[in-house]
C-alpha cells in the first residue's frame, strides 16, 4: 500500500484548477442598474407608505425574509402580508421620514442595499425607526429580498429608555 504526499493533493488541485473555463467579464451600466434599483426601491417605499399591501408584496422575493422591531419577529412573505393587513387595519402608519437615506449598489449590478430613516407617530412618537432593505435583481427583475425595520433611539434617549425599563 503506498501513501500518496500531500504533493499529490496539490497536482489534483492545480490540475483541477487550471481546467475550470474563465469567466467571461460583463460589462455593467451601474449607473443604469442604480437608477432602476433605486426606482425600484422608491416605488415599494411609496406602497409601504400608504398601506397598498397587494401591491406591496409584489416587490417581494418569494424567499424575502422579513425582520420586524420586536427580537422574536421573522417573517417569510406570507407571514408579513397578513400581518400587514392587521397593522393596516387598526394603525394609521403615517410615515414622516428624516434625514438618513443611503443607497450602495454592488460592483456587478446584481444587488444593492438602502436604508431610510422616519418616525410613525401613532406607534412611536419619539423614537426613530429605520429601514435595511436589500435588493437582488432576479431574471433582470429588481426585488426586495431583506427587509428590516429597526427602532433607533438616540444614544443620549438610551439611559432613559433603560431606566423606563427597569420599572
Amino acid at each position: 500500500v503506498r501513501s500518496r504526499g500531500l504533493g499529490d493533493v496539490y497536482k489534483r488541485q492545480l490540475l483541477f484548477t487550471a481546467c475550470q473555463q474563465t469567466p467571461i467579464p460583463v460589462n455593467v451600466n451601474l449607473e443604469a442598474e442604480e437608477t432602476a434599483a433605486r426606482k425600484v426601491l422608491d416605488d415599494f417605499i411609496s406602497v409601504v407608505t400608504t398601506n397598498d399591501v397587494d401591491s406591496m408584496f409584489t416587490y417581494l422575493t418569494e424567499d424575502a425574509l422579513i425582520v420586524g422591531t420586536d427580537p422574536g419577529e421573522f417573517f417569510n412573505k406570507e407571514q408579513a402580508i397578513e400581518l400587514w393587513k392587521e397593522v393596516a387595519a387598526v394603525m394609521d402608519l403615517d410615515f414622516q421620514f428624516i434625514d438618513g437615506q443611503e443607497f450602495i449598489i454592488a460592483p456587478d449590478g446584481n444587488s444593492a442595499i438602502a436604508l431610510r430613516q422616519f418616525y410613525i407617530p401613532a406607534a412611536a412618537p419619539k423614537i426613530p425607526a429605520r429601514y435595511v432593505i436589500y435588493l437582488i435583481k432576479e431574471e433582470d427583475v429588481w426585488k426586495v429580498r431583506f427587509w428590516e425595520t429597526g427602532m433607533i433611539p438616540k444614544n443620549e434617549d438610551i439611559p432613559k429608555l433603560n431606566e423606563a425599563l427597569a420599572e
